[in-house]
């Protein structure tokens, strides 16, 4: 064939509540009696309980760290490598930005949630990994269970709140871009089925209202303030939807991954997530048979390394770090590991070890630039340490 699709969209979902009757899709741009709906311009129809025109006020919001044009002002400055360990990010109750490209913007969300806040992205999708906590996922399209090792997806436009049971640690990936699948056609099914994308169930939602007794919704703009929307009801009141983009859940254990025993397989065979402009993509390292450890390579993009677990190589990166590897410069593995594999003989493929590490990455073409959130929680001496690997293996 001439051309070989590389993404592809997600497939048309609707959910209708239980008990509710006469409500079928598409609509017509009328709603069923008694209800409201509301169009998402991405490709999602809602039918509601009550109208989601109705603002009580709206006004900036105050206390929340958004990122303003004199934040991204400056240049990434000089290439080098660098290290971080995210999880230790204090965040408070919204996510804090810790890295920023034109194609990304990752955040990071610890501790305990408050699930009175509610949230809404004007300009961005967002893909969340959990990697520590659980809880729910309250969106005006329903209910989503979350546990770790999770992405959570959220559309542009949804609005939704974190409701978790206990501390929790969440990387939010926003791309103003669309967010769509890859594509390969030689594997059905291949990185996971349709069946794999849990979608949110259109149930009642006990909502708590604010001290005012209304329901304040926090909207993000991709640059500038937030702003702050009250409603005189909550916006979680879905009694129906439809549409081609959508929240879901998808858990890694529900990833299919490649492995092959007798040469590496690349990063892009991991591909989970992909920016309708190839801007940025998202790769999931889950267990499998490693052939051997990556090979010192100089990318043409930037990519940051999340270490969910086990990460193998690069010991000094422990769980919850994350590690920035921008283009212009060669990265790899630890030299101390690298030797001692050169030193070994070749394993046969029955004999290739498997390894349980999982690591979650995101690839942009433009370049990240480090914000002060993470400047604060940042390895020192990271783009040395292969330099010090170098002279304790050349002095053994």
């Amino acid at each position: 064939m001439d051309l070989v699709p590389s993404k592809v969209g997600f497939s048309t979902t609707f959910r209708v509540r239980p008990g509710v009757q006469g409500i079928t899709f598409p609509l017509t741009g009328r709603p069923p009696q008694g209800f409201w709906n509301e169009m998402l311009a991405f490709g999602a129809e809602v039918v509601r309980e009550r109208p989601a025109m109705v603002v009580t006020e709206a006004h900036e919001a105050e206390g929340v760290p958004a990122l303003r044009p004199e934040d991204i002002a400056p240049t990434p400055g000089p290439v080098r490598r660098r290290a971080f360990h995210l999880a230790a990010v204090q965040s408070g109750p919204f996510p804090q930005p810790v890295l920023w490209s034109q194609d990304a913007l990752i955040s990071v969300l610890t501790g305990q949630t408050d699930h009175r806040l509610r949230f809404r992205h004007a300009d961005a999708h967002t893909v969340v990994f959990v990697h520590q906590g659980e809880g729910t996922l309250a969106t005006d399209f329903g209910l989503l269970e979350f546990s770790a090792s999770q992405f959570l997806f959220v559309p542009k436009g949804a609005t939704y709140s974190i409701r978790s049971r206990g501390p929790v640690v969440m990387i939010f990936y926003e791309f103003p871009k669309r967010v769509l699948r890859p594509y390969h056609y030689w594997i059905r099914n291949y990185p996971y089925s349709d069946a794999a994308l849990v979608p949110p169930e259109p149930v009642p939602v006990d909502d708590e209202p604010s001290e005012r007794g209304d329901f304040p919704v926090y909207v993000k703009r991709l640059i500038g303030p937030w702003t702050l929307l009250r409603y005189p009801f909550s916006p979680f009141d879905a009694v129906a939807w439809e549409g081609n983009l959508y929240p879901f859940r998808l858990a890694l254990k529900d990833i299919r991954i490649l492995a092959s025993p007798n040469f590496h397989v690349d990063p892009p065979t991991y591909t989970v997530f992909v920016t309708e402009d190839e801007g940025a993509s998202m790769q999931a390292f889950l267990p499998r048979w490693v052939h051997s450890l990556p090979y010192p390579h100089n990318n043409d993009v930037d990519e940051v390394l999340f270490n969910h677990s086990g990460y193998h190589a690069r010991p000094e990166v422990k769980d919850g770090y994350a590690t920035l590897h921008p283009a212009g410069t060669f990265h790899g593995p630890d030299v101390r590991v690298s030797h001692q594999q050169v030193q070994s003989p070749p394993v046969e493929g029955k004999d290739v070890p498997w390894r349980d590490e999982i690591g979650i990455m995101i690839e942009s073409r433009s370049p990240f630039l480090v914000l002060p959130a993470a400047e604060q929680v940042e390895v020192p001496g990271y783009d040395q340490s292969w330099f010090r690997q170098y002279q304790a293996v050349a002095s053994g």
